[in-house]
């Protein structure tokens, strides 16, 4: 085992997250993080020399509504210095990713800021993209809105 799955395991058990292991070399873990406005499902891999984190939208946006919330996404993302959201376009899955290429071990300050980010960031913008989808809301208003709310 390298030491990046070795102190990124030592990380997610000193957080207290309930994680889950989700397969036996120990590199990818899963866990709900809380936020004000839902629940994120994160998934953490964590392999020399890769740390990516990934946190979802636990709702799909519909057809109907993805080229306004791409818009969204996109507006949030410009000048962004640590981590982007992301939307499948197939299926409306959005998502916000963390990831670093880094070899040896991590500090704990430095394994929070991209494992806790993808979630927190998703809360943050979560009340935007939920008006795009169910109140059609334009993004540049929705984007208007959260900052505003700030």
């Amino acid at each position: 085992m390298d030491s990046l799955q070795d102190c990124t395991r030592a990380y997610l058990e000193a957080s207290g997250c309930r994680c889950r292991r989700e397969e036996e070399g120990g590199s990818l873990y899963t866990f709900a993080a809380r936020g004000e406005h839902g629940v994120y499902p994160v998934l953490v891999y964590a392999r020399a020399p890769f740390l990516i984190c990934i946190a979802s939208f636990r709702q799909t946006v519909p057809d109907a509504r993805r080229l306004e919330a791409a818009e969204y996404l996109h507006r949030i993302n410009y000048g962004l210095l640590l981590g982007n959201f992301e939307m499948d376009y197939d299926e409306g899955e959005v998502r916000f990713r963390t990831s670093l290429m880094a070899e040896g071990s991590l500090t704990h300050e430095v394994l929070d800021r991209y494992i806790q980010m993808p979630a927190a960031m998703l809360d943050r913008y979560a009340p935007g993209l939920a008006a795009i989808v169910a109140d059609g809301e334009i993004a540049g208003e929705a984007l208007r809105r959260v900052q505003d709310a700030r």
